[in-house]
């Protein structure tokens, strides 16, 4: 599955790539039936890792600030949830 956009967020369920260039301001990761160990890691796609985050059980969310431009975006592991990236 591909990136969903709508105004000023992203979302993904799933391993992606993004090619465009964003100001990014947060990211927010979702995951209402986890468990212990569920991963979301996503990357610039120059390899630059934006936000890694371990989930330690259902209904966890884990929100994260970044401020800055990158060119493009991987999605290199989502176990579970969504994540929402927010740019402006």
């Amino acid at each position: 599955m591909s990136w969903t956009r709508s105004e000023h967020v992203l979302s993904a369920v799933d391993a992606s790539v993004l090619s465009e260039r964003f100001y990014l301001k947060y990211f927010r990761w979702v995951v209402p039936t986890g468990v212990s160990g569920d991963r979301c890691l996503l990357k610039s796609t120059a390899g630059t890792v934006l936000f890694d985050s371990y989930a330690d059980g259902a209904n966890y969310i884990d929100i994260a600030p970044y401020y800055g431009w990158v060119d493009g975006l991987n999605l290199e592991t989502i176990s579970k949830g969504t994540l929402y990236v927010v740019f402006g």
